[in-house]
């Protein structure tokens, strides 16, 4: 894996991550940030030009200025078992979009040249990437912040658990996927069992229950240590932790979260950012063979057990003969059971095996092709605000701006706030809350946005500036969203008028502004 990868193939890229990136983004990013990632490859650094596999293990530093920074220790390991190993570092900037898409860019000289992009969590603190370009070498990494106040009994209890292990010795590519519950005592121990598939280089194959039990220890910061070096973190509210395996010829991602008592189909709704790393095993021209998916899904309720599946997917696949773009629309049904079991019947008949979180947030799962192994990784992602309809300008035909601050709509959000401004300096403002929009309604020679019958309330703010400079005004509204489970999907639409003498009737609005609150 390398988060920096050339976009050649997409031209594109180069105007949309420009403009992505000059507008520094909706979520700023601060602090330190653990990455594991393994990934396999033709030829690549190694010598030789038959399958190699990559483990990265290392750091991401963000600024909230949009700076990005990185220290990685990357080991190769070439056909035939030759091991090499060296320390990468790199610098570039960074934003997040709208979509919930981080993107890096390691060559900002060049827009668009050297760049990853990583589906990231609404509170910014966990990333997961895939290759979204016809790169001939895959990746699936995970990103982890670091936090504070946290030890070994920061793991307690029962988590699902989804691991993919590569090996690459003188008789080719193997796989093992595992699926199974790993139980952490709190004091420097765990036990786990499951399912096992594993997958010889010539593509036999066999499924077998497993148990192990092993060590580990957490720093102040969330480090996780699971073996002889810090290889791993847990994420600041417990739900999620990873740990890499790179020993000898292997290379391998462990991820777990937190498994819960209770769930429905309500749990799992909403839009979903998916990674999936899959490795095909035989003996066949096009074998091995390289597969990954960086998705966008919707998982939308039916019932309290069931539901269906939407989305696309930027996907490719690698065999000896080259990269091929295999994207399109996705489609299926999922279920769920009372464990938090999430099969998802996507393209086939046949249900992938996967796992749900026990706050909604994660997925885990693997792959389910006979002569293949994966491991897929999924976050919940939250919508950000959007606004709609049209505005009414007061003075020198300007109107008032309504947007959001503070970061994506998600529970918990306490720095989350309604933002105005374009508005005449030091003017009287009213910003006005309901719970349903309104196709239109005139008003005062201007358009009311939402629905007066759904009306949350309103609150009076007087704007910042020069007194009657056109443009000049603005105001903050703190708004901290509570994190209460009921209000997840709960959707808000604010206006705001502005006393503005130039105006129809004296008032200028701003467009409507709607969002979702996002667990």
């Amino acid at each position: 894996m390398r988060l920096s990868r050339a976009v050649t193939s997409f031209p594109f890229a180069v105007g949309l991550v420009t403009a992505l990136i000059n507008a520094q983004g909706v979520q700023p990013l601060s602090g330190t940030y653990r990455v594991g990632s393994i990934g396999t490859y033709f030829g690549g650094p190694c010598p030789t030009q038959g399958p190699g596999i990559v483990a990265d293990n290392g750091l991401l530093t963000f600024t909230p200025a949009g700076a990005v920074a990185l220290t990685f220790a990357v080991r190769d390991v070439c056909a035939g078992g030759q091991v090499m190993q060296i320390t990468e570092t790199d610098s570039g900037v960074y934003a997040v979009g709208t979509d919930g898409i981080l993107t890096l860019d390691f060559d900002p000289s060049n827009p668009g040249t050297d760049i990853a992009r990583l589906f990231v969590r609404a509170d910014g603190s966990v990333a997961l990437h895939a290759r979204t370009q016809a790169d001939p070498e895959t990746s699936q990494a995970i990103a982890v912040a670091l936090s504070s106040g946290m030890s070994n009994s920061s793991l307690l209890g029962d988590y699902h658990v989804a691991r993919l292990v590569l090996r690459n010795d003188s008789a080719g590519l193997s796989s093992v996927s595992d699926l199974g519950v790993v139980t952490f005592d709190g004091a420097g121990g765990f036990v786990e069992s499951g399912l096992r598939h594993s997958v010889a280089p010539n593509g036999a194959h066999v499924n077998a229950n497993y148990n192990s039990a092993g060590a580990y220890s957490i720093g102040a910061d969330g480090t996780l240590t699971v073996g002889a070096l810090p290889n791993g973190a847990v994420s600041h509210d417990r739900e999620l932790f990873f740990w890499l395996h790179a020993v000898g010829l292997e290379a391998g991602l462990t991820v777990g979260i937190r498994r819960g008592t209770a769930y429905t189909s309500a749990l799992a709704r909403g839009g979903w950012g998916v990674t999936d790393l899959d490795i095909s095993h035989g003996t066949g021209p096009t074998n091995p063979s390289y597969y990954t998916d960086f998705a966008r899904v919707e998982l939308v309720p039916l019932n309290p057990t069931a539901g269906l599946v939407t989305g696309s997917t930027i996907a490719f696949e690698t065999d000896p003969s080259g990269t091929t773009d295999v994207s399109g629309p996705l489609a299926g049904i999922f279920a769920i059971n009372a464990i938090g079991e999430l099969p998802l019947t996507v393209g086939g008949p046949t249900a992938l095996p996967a796992r749900l979180s026990a706050d909604g947030t994660f997925v885990v799962g693997r792959t389910l092709d006979d002569w293949a192994g994966g491991l897929l990784l999924g976050l919940h992602r939250c919508a950000f605000a959007q606004q709609y309809g049209n505005a009414t300008p007061g003075a020198a035909g300007i109107a008032p701006s309504l947007d959001t601050g503070g970061g994506f709509p998600y529970l918990g959000n306490a720095g989350f706030a309604l933002n105005v401004s374009r508005g005449v300096g030091a003017a009287p403002c009213i910003l006005v809350l309901a719970y349903a929009p309104s196709a239109g309604i005139p008003l005062l020679g201007g358009t009311l946005w939402f629905d007066p019958s759904a009306l949350l309330t309103s609150v009076g703010l007087v704007l910042s500036g020069a007194v009657g400079a056109p443009g000049a005004g603005s105001a903050a509204l703190p708004l901290a969203i509570p994190a209460i489970p009921s209000l997840d999907g709960a959707r808000l639409f604010q206006q705001a008028f502005v006393l503005d003498a130039a105006a129809p009737a004296g008032l200028s609005m701003s467009t409507g502004l709607s969002f979702e609150l996002c667990r």
